[in-house]
């Protein structure tokens, strides 16, 4: 098993640079998110003509790197499953976007995650434990074993500035049961995984495993109100200054539209538009995105 991937140095050179990194960012330019036009405060699908291949759909979280020009996401031909689930990937190569493509892996993972210095993907494979792809001088390496917790799942890793993770998982109190999984942090030395469930009002009864962290840990954008078959709303809560959490409240009408699976979410860069996968059993699912930032202000104040 590899040491953590987020060390102090990265956070320390994190926090001394630019977003960006060394790449020219496309994020207030035309190509921005694949040319699309920018959505308001109303949801739109996210590129539905350019990322699916027919017949297929997109779901789950997309990963999006700091300077905008390469994107990482799952296709699949339906909402649940592992068969014919790929990862792909489109860049931008300093004029225009590429076509999207799948990652050759030999091991099935699904949700990419970027680590905060962008050298490596965090995935979940079909057995609960976190996975790492790393990038090389030729595109990114086939996944390999990053965390393994004990007797507990991994599900969704998400790496934060201070050098911890936030996950769903069912940890020392669940069975193997999607109903026992709980929004938790986990502190990471050696091979030792120590999972910490963030506790009420954060988590309620039934499955707490979607979820987006600012990097941080300011605030958490969560999958609540799910029913027996994982349909959901998107609520926020903000993190107080002892580690606890405020009580969810809704993101309003307009993402929460009805009765749908929601989830996969993920914060653009910039931080102006979040994204989320919804679908219906009868509708499939997509990626949706809406403008975030002056949202986030109002739910603050």
């Amino acid at each position: 098993m590899k040491a953590p991937i987020l060390s102090t140095y990265w956070i320390l050179y994190i926090l001394t640079i630019p977003l960006t990194g060394a790449a020219q960012s496309i994020l207030n330019t035309p190509d921005a998110y694949l040319g699309q036009t920018p959505p308001d405060d109303v949801p739109k699908k996210f590129a539905p003509d350019i990322l699916a291949d027919k017949g297929m759909m997109v779901l789950g979280r997309i990963a999006i790197t700091h300077d905008g020009g390469e994107i990482i996401y799952d296709q699949s031909p339906s909402m649940s499953g592992m068969t014919g689930l790929v990862v792909k990937a489109v860049e931008f190569d300093g004029h225009a976007w590429g076509v999207p493509h799948v990652l050759k892996f030999t091991h099935f993972v699904q949700d990419p995650t970027l680590s905060l210095d962008e050298k490596h993907l965090l995935f979940m494979n079909e057995r609960g434990e976190s996975m790492a792809s790393d990038r090389t001088a030729d595109g990114w390496s086939d996944p390999h074993l990053f965390l393994k917790g004990k007797h507990f799942m991994l599900y969704n890793l998400m790496p934060v500035l201070s050098g911890d993770y936030y996950l769903g998982t069912n940890g020392t109190w669940g069975a193997g049961d999607w109903n026992s999984v709980r929004f938790a942090k986990a502190s990471v030395t050696g091979t030792e995984v120590v999972v910490h469930d963030l506790g009420t009002p954060l988590n309620e009864p039934g499955f707490n495993g979607d979820f987006y962290v600012a990097p941080d840990e300011s605030y958490m954008v969560v999958s609540a109100n799910e029913t027996p078959d994982f349909e959901s709303e998107l609520f926020i809560s903000f993190r107080h200054p002892d580690g606890t959490w405020t009580k969810p409240v809704s993101l309003g009408s307009r993402i929460n539209d009805g009765p749908a699976h929601r989830w996969g979410q993920f914060v653009s860069p910039d931080g102006k538009y979040l994204f989320y996968t919804r679908g219906t059993e009868k509708g499939g699912c997509a990626i949706y995105w809406v403008r975030f930032d002056t949202l986030l202000r109002d739910l603050r104040t």
